[in-house]
C-alpha cells in the first residue's frame, strides 16, 4: 500500500509539474527530454543486471502499435493539463478500467459480468454528474483525457493479448525509446506542416531542473508501482492506485488555487468506485 501510494504520488507530482510549465516547454521537446534519461537507466539496467535478456520483442508489430498507442495517450493527456483543472483531467483519464472493460468483450472474447456493467454505469454516471454537461465544467479539452483513457485500455488489452510473453523490462525500454523517438521526430517534422511553431526552446536551468524531476518523478513512480504489484495482490494493489485522484486534487488546491464544488467531488468518487468495482470484475 505503501508502495502504490509513493507511486501515484510521485506521479501525480510530475503532472502538476507539466501543468505548470505550461507552454514553457513545448510538447515534442518535453517528451524527448523528459523520457530519454529513463530510456538509459533501462538500457543499462538490463545490460549490466539482465545481459542475455531479449531486447526485440517477439511480436514486434503488436509491441510497437502498443508504444503508439502509450505514446498518443500521454501526448494527449499532457494536452489536457494544459487546458484544465489537473483533478478534472485526472479524473476522466482514470475511467480507463471502463474502457478496458468495454474493449475485452470484442478483443479478447470476455463476457462482462453484472458487475462489470454496474461498475461501467457508475463510471459513467460520475463523468455526467462531474462535467454536467452544458455546465460550465464542461468543454472540447474534456475530451481531451478520454482520448487518453481510451487509447490506454487499448494498449492494455493488446498488452494482456499479444505481449505476455516478453519481457517487461526489454518493453519498458521500448517504450522509452518510442517516446523519445516521437519527441525528436516531431521536434524536426511539424515545422514542416506549421512553420510559425515553437518545437524546441533553449534550455535554461529551470526547464534544466524542471525536466530532471520529471525524469525522477516517473522513474519513482514505476518502480515503485511495479514494486507494490509484486509484494502485494492486485486486488488489494488496484483501489490505492486512485489515491492519485486524492494527489491530483490536492496539488490542483495547493498549487493551482482549483476549488471544486461538492457535485465535482461526489462525480470523482462515482468514478473511482466504479473504476475499483471495473478492475475486481476484470480479474474475477
Amino acid at each position: 500500500m505503501a508502495a502504490i501510494v509513493g507511486a501515484v504520488t510521485a506521479l501525480s507530482l510530475g503532472d502538476a509539474l507539466i501543468k505548470s510549465l505550461g507552454s514553457d516547454l513545448p510538447l515534442f521537446q518535453l517528451f524527448a527530454l523528459r523520457f530519454l534519461p529513463i530510456a538509459l537507466v533501462l538500457a543499462g539496467f538490463l545490460r549490466l543486471r539482465r545481459p542475455g535478456v531479449r531486447l526485440l520483442p517477439r511480436a514486434p508489430g503488436w509491441a510497437m502499435l502498443r508504444s503508439l498507442l502509450l505514446t498518443i495517450m500521454w501526448a494527449v493527456y499532457y494536452l489536457a493539463l494544459y487546458q484544465m483543472e489537473l483533478s478534472l483531467a485526472a479524473a476522466i483519464y482514470y475511467t480507463a478500467p471502463l474502457f478496458i472493460l468495454l474493449f475485452a468483450g470484442p478483443i479478447l472474447g470476455e463476457r462482462p459480468s453484472a458487475l462489470a456493467w454496474a461498475a461501467v454505469a457508475l463510471g459513467f454516471c460520475g463523468v455526467l454528474v462531474l462535467l454536467r454537461p452544458g455546465g460550465g465544467a464542461f468543454g472540447w479539452a474534456a475530451l481531451l483525457p478520454f482520448v487518453s483513457s481510451v487509447t490506454y485500455a487499448l494498449a492494455m488489452v493488446i498488452t494482456r493479448k499479444h505481449c505476455q510473453g516478453e519481457d517487461p523490462a526489454a518493453v519498458a525500454l521500448h517504450l522509452h525509446l518510442v517516446f523519445v523517438g516521437f519527441g525528436v521526430l516531431g521536434a524536426l517534422l511539424w515545422p514542416l506542416v506549421s512553420p510559425d511553431a515553437v518545437v524546441w526552446v533553449p534550455v535554461g536551468p529551470r526547464e534544466a531542473v524542471a525536466v530532471a524531476a520529471l525524469a525522477l518523478a516517473a522513474l519513482i513512480g514505476s518502480v515503485l508501482a511495479v514494486v507494490a504489484y509484486q509484494v502485494a495482490p492486485a486486488g488489494l494493489v488496484a483501489p490505492f492506485d486512485y489515491a492519485y485522484l486524492v494527489c491530483a486534487t490536492l496539488w490542483g488546491v495547493i498549487f493551482f488555487a482549483e476549488r471544486l464544488e461538492a457535485l465535482a467531488l461526489l462525480g470523482m468518487a462515482m468514478i473511482a468506485l466504479g473504476g475499483i468495482l471495473a478492475t475486481r470484475a476484470n480479474r474475477s
